[in-house]
């Protein structure tokens, strides 16, 4: 008999790809954020700008770093979807 896709099998499946696209993405997003920082790093901080704001835009950096990461893991993961409803 052939396992359909919302039987006990299929949703393990899913689910187990998900959760792997979702920890890729996430690795992206932290692998990203520490290049980032380490670059930005690099840029010294304006002469009118202070620390709070160059904090703030480290932040947003991270923020969108993240927002990509995982954007891209669900679009991955939808992609990958069919693979699972092929086989």
């Amino acid at each position: 008999s052939v396992a359909g896709l919302f039987s006990e099998v299929g949703v393990g499946e899913v689910q187990d790809s998900f959760w792997g696209h979702f920890a890729s993405g996430k690795q992206f997003a932290k692998r990203q954020s520490m290049w980032d920082a380490f670059f930005m790093s690099f840029r010294s901080m304006r002469r009118d700008e202070k620390f709070v704001e160059y904090a703030l835009n480290v932040l947003m950096q991270v923020l969108v770093n993240f927002s990509m990461g995982l954007v891209l893991a669900l679009v991955m993961f939808v992609i990958g979807l069919w693979s699972i409803v092929r086989s």
